[in-house]
């Protein structure tokens, strides 16, 4: 699994920032805080709001952000629920409740509400 210091420094490069100010920049924090998570030090971790400008504005992945797993980016939101193993749809989100921090819930419930919605609209 990707270390969150790994994962800021690919979110840079994604984003083509030249530097760590211009990527707090973008995201909306100071240069301290992602000098502090792309540290290799402690165990940061990315707060909820952080998360929700990355997964919204810039269309990143919330697995590859929170586990490492994934994609960097988001899949196409045309999704044919057929294609999905209902199994395998809920190992995921169990795996992604277990793991994540409670800072992540609010997002996560977000996402399985999206996901009804697709299974309802299907």
């Amino acid at each position: 699994m990707l270390k969150l210091s790994d994962k800021i420094k690919i979110i840079k490069e994604e984003l083509k920032c030249k530097n760590y100010n211009e990527l707090a920049y973008k995201i909306g924090v100071n240069e301290t805080r992602i000098k502090t998570l792309a540290s290799k030090k402690g165990s940061p971790s990315l707060a909820e709001e952080e998360i929700r400008i990355l997964v919204e504005k810039f269309n990143f992945n919330i697995y590859w952000l929170v586990l490492g797993k994934g994609n960097t980016y988001q899949e196409n939101d045309n999704i044919n629920i057929s294609e999905f193993n209902h199994e395998d749809i809920i190992k995921e989100i169990t795996q992604l409740l277990e793991y994540a921090p409670n800072q992540y819930l609010n997002i996560i419930k977000e996402k399985l509400i999206n996901f009804k919605k697709l299974i309802e609209d299907n």
